[in-house]
């Protein structure tokens, strides 16, 4: 409380400032609000790095920028922590997870189906998913990008 105002000063001016000054509980407590503030944006960006990079080789764009989405994380963030990817080639990144869960090419149309359903559920599109498939050999002749 200010001395000059009578030391019973309610208002939120009058606490907060003595004679126009700030007080040094007021600033105190400003700059550590402040900090506090930007520990928690500095390991919110952290946090959503990491979520991008634990998710990149097993899921496409579309599904990670979609798990930030249903995070809550708000568009802006999401698409600063997407903005590694943007160099990353999506096809390379298909192929080696179809690889890994696959290895060889579809032997009828019901293996062929399961086989792009998969790369579609992870956040690749279909054409993406068709590429890879005829690139191992697959016939995709009947199927359009």
């Amino acid at each position: 409380m200010c001395p000059q105002d009578g030391g019973g000063g309610t208002h939120v001016v009058e606490i907060s400032t003595c004679a126009g000054r700030p007080s040094k509980r007021y600033a105190k407590s400003s700059s550590a609000l402040l900090a506090t503030t930007e520990r928690v944006s500095v390991a919110r960006r952290a946090m959503q790095t990491s979520l991008v990079a634990h998710r990149v080789g097993h899921l496409g764009k579309r599904a990670i920028a979609r798990d930030l989405r249903e995070r809550g994380i708000a568009a802006d963030d999401a698409k600063a922590a997407l903005s590694p990817l943007a160099d990353r080639d999506e096809i390379a990144d298909a192929t080696a997870l179809w690889q890994r869960r696959f290895g060889q090419p579809p032997a009828d149309e019901r293996e062929r189906a399961r086989q792009v359903r998969f790369l579609v559920s992870r956040g690749f599109s279909a054409a993406i998913a068709f590429r890879v498939l005829r690139a191992a050999g697959a016939r995709t002749d009947d199927l359009q990008d």
